[in-house]
């Protein structure tokens, strides 16, 4: 009963969430899947034990075989996940890593504090209040931090100075950019 309640009840409790509706997809490795393979790891145990238990079993062949089987089922499960999990943590945590390492030597710097801060597209984890306080404690200056998608540059603010702070992928360089008013576009100020 308990593999089986492992089973379903992760995805039940996942499935009203649209964040991991989008987020979530066949093959990728996510800390509910544990739980589901848990429980079918239980479910497995058992019929093979009511296996073993049917008289044509008996023979330790046939056992071994079937040992054999789900021990290959298992370690390749476990391989898949661990690899998918691996590139995860170096596509993201080496970045964000890259980027931390930019904030404690001076990225921000160069800005006023009180400015406008937008995070870019495609970084690490849009919680700007995080970010906020990241901000903060690496460089003692305060800024109102805003995702990129939540912040309107036609409409802003032109008595506070907006910044964009953004990470390059391709060239592992975190960036600083400037709004400027006149030319209607960011001005990169630093890279490293």
């Amino acid at each position: 009963m308990i593999g089986f309640l492992l089973m379903l009840i992760p995805p039940m409790i996942l499935m009203f969430s649209a964040k991991y509706q989008n987020e979530l997809e066949l093959g990728r490795a996510y800390l509910p899947i544990y739980f589901q393979d848990f429980g079918f790891a239980i479910l497995l145990a058992i019929l093979f034990e009511r296996i073993i238990q049917l008289s044509f079993l008996k023979n330790i062949f046939f056992r071994n075989t079937i040992f054999v089987i789900l021990s290959l089922i298992i370690v390749s499960s476990f391989l898949l996940n661990y690899h998918s999990v691996k590139e995860k943590n170096r596509a993201l945590s080496i970045p964000a890593n890259n980027f931390y390492l930019a904030l404690r030597n001076g990225l921000l710097n160069p800005a006023q504090s009180g400015a406008i801060m937008i995070l870019g597209k495609d970084f690490f984890y849009q919680q700007p209040e995080k970010y906020k306080q990241i901000f903060h404690n690496l460089s003692a200056k305060d800024f109102d931090v805003v995702e990129k998608e939540e912040f309107n540059l036609s409409n802003a603010n032109t008595q506070k100075i907006v910044y964009k702070v953004d990470y390059d992928f391709g060239n592992n360089k975190s960036q600083l950019f400037e709004w400027n008013n006149e030319s209607k576009e960011f001005k990169k100020m630093v890279e490293k």
